[in-house]
C-alpha cells in the first residue's frame, strides 16, 4: 500500500510538473516578446477613422473672420460633399512641439531665437496650452518635455547653444511627432519648426513624418531660417546642366488614372506615397510646382510656411502663427461611401463674399488601411 501511495504521489507530481512547464515557457516567451517590443521603435498607426482639418478664414486684408455660422461651411472629399460631424472655433487645449535648429549655421540669429521664448509662451501656448522644445543639429535633443510651465519653456529656448555642424531636421521633426502623438487625442496637436529647410544626415524621411502627422492629426508650421551657408548650399545643389525636378527624390511625378502614386518607395513604409501626395495636392491647389518639399508638407497639413527676410521678423512670424492658431475653426467628418485608396483632396468653402479660406489640402489613403 505504501509503495502504491508513493507511486500515485510521484505520478501526480510528474503530471503537475508537465502541466506547469508549458505555462512557464509561455510566460517566459511572453516576457521576451514584451521586452523585444519595448526595444523596437514606435510604429505608426495605420487607420484613419476621422478626417479633421483646421480652417483659417480671413478677409482680403488678412484679418481673421470669427463670426461665421456652421451652416455657411461646406466640406468636400474628392468632390463629394461630406456631413460635418464636429465644428467650431478652436477651444481645445493647444499642444505645440517646437523644433529648433541648433547648428552653427544659424548662430548669427541666436540672440533673436533665444529671446523668442516669451512669444511662444504668451502667443502660442497662451493660458492653457502645453509646449515641448526639441533641438536638432548633429543629434536630436528633447530640451523640454511637454509642460504648461512658461518659465521652463522660455529657459530651454534661452539656453540653446548654436555650435553643431549637422542638420538632422527630419529626425527632429520625427521626435516632435512622436511626442505629440502621446498627447491626449482631444488636444490640438501642432508642430512648429524654426530652422533652415535643408536636411543633411537624418535617418528618417520627410514622407514618414507627413504620414505620422496625418495619422495623428498634427498641423505643421515652419519658419524657414536663411543663412548665407544654407543659401550657397542650396544654389550648389540646384546648379546642374539637366533640368531640375520639382519633386523630391524617389517621388514619381505622374499619377495613375485613379490618383494613386506609382513606383514610390521613399521610406519603405508608405512615406514616399504620403510625400508624393503632399506635392501633388499643393500643385493642384496652387497651379504651380513646389521646389521645396518641406513647404509642400506644411501646406498639405493646413499649416503655413513663413520665410522671414530679417532676423527680427522671426518674432513677428511667431506672433502671426500664434494669432492664427487661436483664431481657427476646426471641422471633422467621417468619409461617406467607400474608402477608395489613393489621394483624397479636401476642399472647404465658406458662403461669404470676400472670405479667403485655408485648410488641409487632403490626405493619402493607403490600400492596407481600407477595410
Amino acid at each position: 500500500m505504501r509503495r502504491r501511495r508513493i507511486s500515485v504521489w510521484l505520478c501526480g507530481l510528474l503530471l503537475l510538473t508537465a502541466s506547469a512547464s508549458p505555462t512557464r515557457a509561455q510566460a517566459h516567451q511572453s516576457t521576451q516578446q514584451q521586452e523585444s517590443n519595448a526595444t523596437q521603435e514606435p510604429k505608426l498607426r495605420t487607420q484613419v477613422n476621422e478626417v479633421t482639418t483646421p480652417v483659417t478664414v480671413t478677409d482680403k486684408k488678412g484679418n481673421f473672420i470669427l463670426d461665421i455660422p456652421e451652416k455657411d461651411f461646406r466640406v468636400f472629399d474628392n468632390g463629394v460633399e461630406q456631413h460635418i460631424d464636429r465644428w467650431g472655433l478652436e477651444t481645445q487645449q493647444l499642444d505645440v512641439a517646437l523644433v529648433i535648429e541648433s547648428s552653427g549655421h544659424v548662430s548669427m540669429m541666436a540672440p533673436t531665437i533665444r529671446k523668442s521664448g516669451i512669444i511662444v509662451t504668451q502667443m502660442v501656448m497662451a493660458v492653457s496650452g502645453e509646449a515641448a522644445v526639441i533641438s536638432y543639429g548633429d543629434m536630436v535633443d528633447v530640451r523640454q518635455p511637454f509642460t504648461q510651465n512658461p518659465d521652463a519653456v522660455e529657459s530651454s529656448i534661452a539656453n540653446l547653444k548654436f555650435s553643431d555642424d549637422g542638420m538632422d531636421l527630419y529626425d527632429g521633426m520625427w521626435q516632435a511627432a512622436l511626442l505629440l502623438e502621446k498627447q491626449p487625442s482631444d488636444c490640438r496637436r501642432v508642430m512648429l519648426v524654426l530652422g533652415e529647410a535643408q536636411d543633411h544626415g537624418s535617418r528618417h524621411k520627410l514622407g514618414e513624418i507627413l504620414q505620422q502627422a496625418q495619422l495623428a492629426n498634427i498641423s505643421i508650421y515652419a519658419i524657414g531660417l536663411s543663412s548665407t551657408m544654407a543659401d550657397l548650399r542650396a544654389d550648389s545643389e540646384n546648379d546642374s546642366s539637366s533640368p531640375s525636378s520639382p519633386y523630391p527624390s524617389g517621388v514619381q511625378p505622374v499619377p495613375s488614372a485613379h490618383g494613386t502614386p506609382q513606383g514610390v518607395n521613399e521610406s519603405g513604409v508608405g512615406g514616399g506615397d504620403f510625400l508624393y501626395a503632399a506635392v501633388w495636392l499643393v500643385e493642384r491647389a496652387t497651379n504651380q510646382k513646389k521646389n521645396h518639399a518641406l513647404q509642400a508638407v506644411v501646406s498639405s497639413t493646413g499649416g503655413e510656411y513663413l520665410h522671414p527676410k530679417k532676423d527680427r521678423a522671426i518674432q513677428t512670424d511667431l506672433n502671426q502663427i500664434g494669432n492664427e492658431l487661436h483664431s481657427q475653426y476646426v471641422l471633422s467628418y467621417r468619409l461617406r461611401g467607400p474608402a477608395v485608396p489613393g489621394i483624397h483632396q479636401i476642399k472647404v468653402t465658406v458662403s461669404q463674399p470676400q472670405a479667403i479660406v485655408r485648410a488641409r489640402l487632403g490626405y493619402y489613403l493607403r490600400a492596407d488601411t481600407v477595410n
